[in-house]
């Protein structure tokens, strides 16, 4: 579980209401959270490199 969860869940579970986040906040807070991760997801899905393509280019540019 993301930290930013964590600290979200402990927020609204605070004994006095006042203590506790709106559902404004609360939405505000998860929208951040599942954007960053979407982003993070994204910036992670762009054209990995294969081990394998490496191995090709690396033999085929063998200069003696």
């Amino acid at each position: 579980t993301p930290i930013e969860y964590s600290n979200l869940y402990e927020r609204c579970w605070k004994y006095e209401p006042d203590e506790r986040p709106s559902i404004q906040d609360v939405v505000s807070t998860l929208k951040t959270v599942i954007s960053k991760q979407s982003e993070m997801e994204g910036l992670q899905n762009q054209n990995p490199v294969q081990s394998d393509s490496i191995d090709s280019l690396n033999s085929s540019n063998n200069f003696s």
